[in-house]
């Protein structure tokens, strides 16, 4: 399944929220290649509280 939405240019989601879990993310993150990336600073509630933080930011946004 993930080489079917890699071929089709699509987004896979990996997430470890552990010390532990970097060298398994480093991994995906090379299997991947072109479509890996990896994100070491995390903002708590980016995925369950997205609605909120998104509106959060364009507000800020609007400020600056």
């Amino acid at each position: 399944m993930i080489r079917e939405v890699v071929k089709a240019d699509g987004v896979i989601l990996v997430v470890g929220t552990r010390r532990a879990h970097e060298r398994i993310l480093e991994k995906a993150k090379t299997r991947l290649g072109d479509n890996g990336f990896v994100v070491n600073d995390w903002l708590p509630g980016t995925l369950t509280n997205s609605e909120t933080l998104y509106v959060l930011f364009k507000f800020d946004e609007e400020r600056c």
